[in-house]
């Protein structure tokens, strides 16, 4: 299926590359779903549930005189319970399938009982059927194109995660793309979440273990269009000067970060996890080409008259300049203090705000200097004295993109996918930040698993990580007795 593309608020707007080969359920593919087979599955989960409660029963009341405990008893109270709604259910579809045969619509909602127990029992397998005969059956009864199926699809993804089918995970996202872009009326920015969701998911799967080199290749043709995608559709949406368009500006910027550092636009390779100072010419202009959005975003926020945010956009800015290697980066820092003391923000507040050091580029952008401290302490950031005076950072953790991209946190996974098991390397470490921002004197305190292997490894990767350093009387400072939790997925994830 081709979407050629969406019309929304009157502005037609082109969705490229959306060709998703959907299979659709055929009558007999949910005929062979029917009946019989459930008797058969349902027959096999009550006599595994009855082996389960009688060795239970054995092993821990081998004598009539001892009692069962409370934990005990409710297992098999539940057990019975699962057992008997099991029971139910079956009854309930074959009388509805007696009835009026096995493709009405009556039988959605004991299907997904049905779907809800055997996800609860841990036979995905079997879940999995259901509820593509419960997506089927919404299709015949309600069309092709119907909003109806797509709760049925955030199953469908759910459990595929749990089966670790990232492909199909992968077919049925891009199917709820083309649903609800296709579907005049969706409004738009459902349709903008729906293209930004799949874009997370890319991001999320381009890595996972198991996935070809032609599957990630192909993630990364659609993370690389879905960029430009999701940014062209809502500065259409809310227009190129709009501050609704703020947030899409800073993820936009934080990407392109993220897949320069990866090696993907061929930049540089994926072993290179810095940008050197000696970046060619055409490099340079592709540098420039990325502050774009950030300068836009300032722009942006100075015209809604809100000095502190523009303060606020003067710092990310600085930030990323950092990240890029501008040498201008320290300059705008000093500028951004200069106007925050004649703004009136109270100096503590100013002192806190540079003298707490943070990983970049920060997950978002925050209008003040309260929302951005505040966010922080979501990750776990604390600043501690003890009693000689003694300050140390505990700067929370940092989760890693990936091992050969360690200096890029992971993208936040869609909801549908948070199921999603990430086996992970954990290292607690200790260092200090230089007054360029870089890691120094780092130390593995310990690690899970405990290997050399494992803490040189995260010593490494967090050398690689950009600090916005400590500013203090308008000059980069060291800043010592830092400590990080560092994590990174294990190889081939």
């Amino acid at each position: 299926m081709n979407i050629c593309c969406v019309k929304v608020v009157g502005t037609e707007y082109h969705v490229q590359h959306l060709q998703t080969p959907f299979k659709h359920s055929s009558g007999s593919d949910v005929e062979n779903q029917s009946s019989s087979h459930l008797s058969s599955t349902l027959l096999v989960i009550l006599l595994w549930l009855s082996f389960v409660l009688s060795s239970f029963r054995i092993a821990y009341a081998s004598e009539s005189s001892v009692e069962l405990s409370d934990t005990e008893e409710s297992a098999i109270e539940l057990g019975n319970q699962l057992s008997e709604e099991l029971a139910h259910i079956n009854e309930n579809i074959r009388s509805l399938e007696t009835e009026h045969g096995p493709f009405h619509h009556a039988l959605l909602e004991p299907l997904q009982g049905l779907t809800d127990a055997l996800v609860e029992l841990g036979d995905f397998e079997e879940a999995n059927r259901i509820i593509v005969r419960r997506l089927s059956l919404t299709r015949m009864a309600e069309g092709l194109e119907t909003r109806s199926q797509l709760p049925i699809l955030d199953e469908l993804i759910a459990n595929n995660v749990r089966l670790k089918r990232w492909k199909d995970v992968t077919e049925n996202f891009e199917r709820k793309l083309v649903l609800q872009a296709e579907d005049p009326g969706t409004d738009s920015v459902t349709v903008l979440d729906a293209l930004n969701t799949l874009l997370h998911w890319h991001l999320s799967a381009i890595f996972l273990d198991g996935e070809s080199a032609e599957q990630r290749s192909f993630h990364q043709q659609r993370i690389s269009s879905l960029q430009k995608q999701v940014l062209q559709f809502a500065t259409d949406n809310y227009g190129e000067d709009s501050p609704l368009l703020i947030p899409w500006l800073y993820q936009n910027a934080t990407h392109q970060y993220r897949m320069f550092a990866s090696g993907f636009y061929g930049e540089q390779g994926p072993d290179a996890y810095s940008i050197t100072r000696n970046i060619p010419t055409r490099q340079r202009e592709i540098v420039a080409n990325r502050m774009r959005n950030i300068q836009q975003l300032r722009q942006i926020v100075e015209s809604l008259g809100d000095p502190e945010a523009e303060v606020m956009a003067m710092i990310y800015e600085a930030d990323f300049r950092l990240l890029w290697e501008h040498q201008s980066a320290l300059e705008l820092y000093r500028d951004a203090i200069d106007k925050l003391t004649i703004i009136g923000v109270d100096q503590n507040k100013i002192g806190s705000f540079f003298g707490r050091p943070i990983a970049l580029p920060a997950a978002q952008f925050y209008p003040s200097l309260d929302e951005a401290l505040a966010d922080q302490s979501s990750y776990g950031y604390t600043v501690t004295i003890d009693g000689e005076g003694k300050e140390t950072i505990h700067m929370g953790n940092f989760l890693a993109w990936r091992k050969r991209t360690p200096n890029v946190r992971y993208p936040a996974v869609p909801e549908q996918a948070s199921l999603l098991d990430k086996k992970l390397n954990t290292v607690d470490l200790s260092f200090s930040i230089s007054p360029r921002g870089k890691a120094r004197s780092v130390e593995a305190l310990q690690a899970s698993p405990n290997t050399e292997e494992v803490k040189r490894e995260a010593i490494s990767a967090v050398r690689k990580i950009q600090f916005r350093p400590r500013i203090e009387a308008s000059r980069w400072n060291r800043t010592r007795d830092v400590t990080m939790r560092y994590l990174y997925p294990q190889p081939g994830r």
